[in-house]
């Protein structure tokens, strides 16, 4: 049975994001997702899986995240993107550059600590190239890990690594 996770659709009411801008220190959620080259601006996602209630039995065929280019800054430049699982809580209405949550930082300013804040390697990447148009990162192995082991679902970042783009 394929599942759809967005935000109202079925009921399903477990999507956070946000989106944490270098030297920003106000929260950025719902202002839309941007990314950037050089890790300047840096979306958060999070999908609660323990909501669908899956049965014990449940076996993932694949996952898949899809994310739209609304707009694009410097037209013609492209974003290698990469996927990156998320360690550790962090919080929807009070994440930024400095901060996972109004109590605790990142172990370095834009949740750059490999092993701290994130862990590598990346698990998908893609190459933003235009607006108006579909991106699919493939997160098969990822949400097979969160389905066996709930706890360690704290989402993902994507992390803009080259090109001197600009996406929301």
């Amino acid at each position: 049975q394929r599942k759809i996770l967005a935000q109202g659709e079925g009921g399903y009411m477990g999507v956070a994001d946000t989106c944490i801008v270098i030297g920003d220190e106000t929260p950025h959620e719902d202002q839309g997702l941007m990314i950037s080259q050089g890790k300047l601006r840096t979306p958060l996602l999070r999908f609660d899986l323990e909501q669908l209630d899956l049965p014990s039995h449940v076996v993932i065929k694949g996952a898949r995240l899809g994310l739209y280019a609304t707009s694009q800054w410097n037209p013609g430049r492209t974003v290698t993107s990469l996927v990156y699982p998320l360690i550790g809580d962090w919080d929807v209405t009070q994440a930024t550059w400095q901060d996972r949550s109004a109590s605790e930082q990142w172990s370095e300013p834009g949740a750059q600590g490999p092993g701290d804040d994130y862990r590598e390697p990346a698990v998908s990447s893609q190459e933003l190239t235009a607006a108006g148009k579909w991106y699919y990162y493939n997160l098969t192995e990822l949400v097979k890990e969160w389905v066996q082991n709930p706890g360690d679902n704290d989402g993902i970042l994507l992390r803009g690594e080259d090109g001197p783009g600009g996406f929301t």
